[in-house]
């Protein structure tokens, strides 16, 4: 169809003007991500809540109820969908008491506070426990008077689909139908919850020769027909949320709602994996997001909104499997973004006219620097000899030993150490050049496992800085900023305890500066980390304070600022004892190491004991300013404490190492006494049995003894060791060497 007389610009104007209006007709879905932790280098809590808001997002998915995460959370105006895990079904379906304490322990003490929204009982697993779980779950919320509030379901993956293709034909498979997705179904409905799906065009696409990356990438300008209803499809993505419609709908279920609550695309992965790039992960998503906010559903529900959430807001570093697994990240843990996309429906808007012709690119602030494969040996070591001399590039990792230092190339070599100068250089204009030996790059390099810095948070060991109170904001503001980083802030603020090794010099300025350097080292010093209101500032050069030691990041913290946590002997018996029975109740010490027969048990002192709760407890806690006082009972010492042959840990870096003990079965107890502490453990103790059902790995030695002594080690685990949680009526005991029992494994706490 031709426009006389109207140029292309004027039709595509005229065509925003047109789309955006409609926006206002047509209901608008939402956009939520997934905040996966599996990883050791994300932004604490707080700053991941700051992060949420800046972007404008406010929904957000968890895979399990961390109270850091949810007190983080609290007052932010940011929903959350929480999660009970995989492993907890089986218990949460066979006890009501289980479900009602789970409730009363994740759920009650934050919300209202905490927007908790809806609750994920378990994650793509369709097993007959999941159904009761959920009921379980929801009856629990009604005794809490809060089910009208908080929805239950369960995200469930596309492999449910018996078919799929054409969308009209989905259904669901033929076996889970009655067991699973009937009975879930009626459940939704009666409870007012809605369908979660977890759709990925990605692993489609990647496993398929038949799908186009433009019908993947919403880019598909034809579209595909489905010639069953004559319905066209634009993207992958609306066909794979038909076909779970369609299979919705073959069973009689055409107005439950569904929500998305997993979908993205790698913005890297192995070279199998086919179209696992920042370019195409930037499209998809993008697309997404403008897909959900600008309005309207799906061919089969055009009328019911989109509300999806994005897998995820940050890279995960210790994900297992492919490359892609580690890569779904929106951002990287130093909170720069992987690509440029909108989040809000105003920058959805906003460039609706590059929706339609051009497609999303990657943010321009991602690049490395590597090594010209063509380069001239020569001029590339010299280059190389550069960087991590006069340049002062880090060059540990490329040593003999070093985790970069395979594949021992010189381009391999060379691209690290180049990569290292440049970030370093805030990839500055000309730092990636070294005589035309190197090239700046949007993708990450990929030379073995080696892991390229994509700024300064992820260096240390040049570049130092360090955080000092500036003495020019005042005493008030610096003891604000002192009880901040030492308090919510999660700065270790033990070594300026009295006593301790940088108490000296008392002062305000010496004693804040040494927290507020804590807590930017522990943040990686990330931009922002160093200001607390104007009473810090960043220095190039050690502070001097006495004979204190300042950290310079977390890998030097395990060499200095070591400090214990033991009983004070002048403080008496009873608030010893005290203090005792709190840290290894309340406070969750881990006191399995001093009962009965365990490693640290002699001296059978209260001293001992109570010096061992208190410093676990202390540990546990980071070593934070307050946790080692249990009203005057203990006190700091910076020397490891002797009581007999007993190891106390200085973190929970070593605590793996130190301390383990196991729970198993008492076998004088009588097998009625043992029965009877099994049958408990596995139902209202809520230990993981699953291992010694039959067939399973530790189902063999088929034994009560066995068994129970499996059970027990999970319940007891499961409680952190705390003391009495390995008695079970005299049918347990503690041992200090992990069980034997066949090939089964017993874990520990650690």
């Amino acid at each position: 169809m031709a426009f006389y007389g109207l140029s292309s610009g004027f039709f595509f104007s005229f065509l925003f003007l047109f789309l955006s209006n409609l926006i206002t007709l047509v209901a608008s879905g939402s956009i939520g991500v997934n905040y996966g932790r599996v990883a050791n280098n994300l932004p604490l809590p707080p700053q991941v809540v700051q992060l949420l808001k800046a972007q404008g997002l406010t929904k957000v998915k968890i895979f399990d109820t961390d109270s850091n995460v949810l007190s983080a959370l609290s007052g932010s105006g940011i929903s959350v969908t929480v999660a009970l895990p995989n492993e907890q079904l089986s218990s949460a379906a066979a006890s009501q008491s289980y479900t009602d304490n789970w409730v009363q322990t994740n759920i009650i003490p934050y919300y209202p506070k905490t927007l908790i929204d809806a609750i994920a009982v378990g994650n793509e697993v369709t097993p007959p426990s999941l159904v009761p779980a959920m009921k379980n779950i929801y009856a629990s919320l009604l005794k809490y008077d809060v089910a009208s509030k908080i929805k239950v379901s369960s995200p469930l993956a596309l492999s449910i689909l018996q078919s799929s293709y054409p969308p009209s034909s989905g259904s669901f498979q033929s076996d889970l139908i009655e067991p699973v997705f009937k009975p879930m179904l009626n459940f939704l409905k009666q409870t007012g919850s809605y369908f979660m799906i977890n759709a990925y065009p990605f692993f489609a696409y990647s496993g398929s020769t038949d799908i186009s990356l433009d019908y993947a990438l919403f880019q598909d300008g034809k579209g595909v027909t489905d010639p069953n209803n004559g319905l066209v499809y634009k993207s992958l993505f609306e066909a794979q949320l038909d076909a779970v419609y369609a299979s919705m709908n073959a069973l009689g279920f055409n107005d439950l709602k569904m929500v998305v609550t997993e979908t993205g695309w790698p913005s890297n992965g192995d070279a199998n994996e086919k179209g696992a790039n920042i370019v195409n992960a930037a499209k998809h998503n993008g697309n997404v997001v403008r897909r959900a906010l600008t309005g309207g559903g799906t061919p089969l529900r055009p009328n019911e909104p989109l509300n999806v959430y994005i897998f995820a807001l940050f890279n995960e570093n210790q994900k297992g499997g492919p490359t892609s697994e580690r890569n779904f990240g929106l951002f990287y843990p130093n909170q720069v973004k992987v690509y440029d996309i909108p989040l809000t429906l105003e920058g959805a808007k906003s460039t609706m006219d590059k929706w339609i012709k051009d497609p999303v690119t990657p943010s321009p602030q991602v690049s490395w620097c590597v090594a010209k494969g063509d380069a001239e040996e020569k001029k590339l070591q010299e280059a190389l000899d550069y960087a991590c001399g006069q340049g002062a590039a880090d060059c540990s990792l490329i040593q003999k030993g070093g985790k970069c230092y395979d594949p021992n190339t010189l381009e391999a070599h060379a691209s690290y150490a180049f990569n290292s100068y440049y970030q370093k250089n805030s990839r500055g204009s000309g730092t990636c050049d070294f005589g035309g030996t190197a090239k700046v790059v949007t993708e990450p390099p990929k030379f073995g496992n080696c892991e390229f810095s994509t700024g300064e948070a992820s260096v240390n060991k040049v570049g130092q800085t360090w955080c000092v109170a500036n003495g020019a904001a005042g005493a008030k503001k610096l003891q604000e900023a002192l009880d901040y980083a030492c308090g919510e802030g999660k700065a270790d603020c033990s070594p300026i305890q009295k006593g301790a090794a940088c108490y000296d010099p008392n002062t305000l300025e010496a004693h804040a500066s040494y927290a507020l350097n804590s807590y930017y080292q522990k943040n990686s010093r990330r931009s922002g980390t160093c200001d607390f209101g104007g009473a810090a500032k960043v220095i190039t050069e050690s502070p001097k304070f006495g004979n204190c030691e300042f950290s310079t990041g977390e890998a030097s913290e395990s060499k200095v600022e070591q400090t214990w946590c033991v009983a004070n002997s002048v403080a008496g018996d009873k608030i010893l004892q005290e203090a005792l029975d709190y840290a290894c109740g309340q406070g969750g010490a881990d006191c399995g190491p001093i009962q009965n027969g365990a490693k640290c048990y002699e001296p059978n002192t209260l001293e001992a004991h109570a010096s061992y709760a208190f410093n676990n407890y202390y540990q546990k806690n980071s070593r934070r300013s307050g946790t080692c006082d249990f009203g005057g009972a203990a006190k700091v010492v910076t020397e490891s404490p002797k009581f007999g042959n007993c190891e106390f840990s200085t973190g929970a870096v070593t605590a793996s190492k130190v301390g383990q003990t196991w729970c198993v079965a008492n076998s004088e107890a009588g097998e009625a006494k043992l029965q009877a502490a099994l049958d408990y453990a596995c139902g209202e103790g809520g230990a993981d049995c699953r291992p010694i059902q039959e067939g399973s790995t530790c189902y063999d030695p088929n034994t009560l003894e066995a068994h129970a002594s499996y059970a027990f080690n999970s319940y007891y685990q499961k409680n952190s060791r705390r003391s009495g949680t390995c008695d079970f009526g005299g049918a347990a005991k503690v041992v200090t060497q992990s069980p034997k029992f066949g090939n089964c494994e017993y874990p520990t706490s650690y």
